[in-house]
């Protein structure tokens, strides 16, 4: 029961954090945004190393890596901001999430 209580904990922590990046990104504070999201994806990264991968966990660090490269793809930073698509995409991709893989291009 702790250890479910730590990850509730955390996950919730995690997602405050990725809010809060949402907004100082824009309030155009990219750099301080791109620190609070970072904050957040190690928090889930960790959540979900817990949870063996869990699919929720995946999908909740997915969705960090993409509000990231978001992030950078606003402040000009096209190269991170691909790779952290980039990186969204495989982890949906490994964790059973395919939707129609034949109609996105990639």
């Amino acid at each position: 029961q702790s250890s479910s209580l730590f990850e509730d904990n955390d996950t919730l922590l995690a997602s405050v954090l990725q809010n809060i990046g949402k907004a100082q990104s824009m309030l155009h504070q990219y750099g301080k945004a791109i620190e609070t999201l970072e904050e957040a994806l190690r928090i889930h990264r960790v959540v979900a190393m817990r949870t063996n991968n869990s699919r929720s966990s995946s999908q909740d660090v997915a969705r960090i890596l993409e509000n990231l490269g978001e992030v950078q793809m606003i402040s000009g930073d096209l190269t991170s901001a691909f790779g952290r698509y980039v990186e969204s995409l495989n982890l949906l991709r490994s964790n059973g999430n395919n939707v129609n893989d034949s109609n996105n291009g990639i």
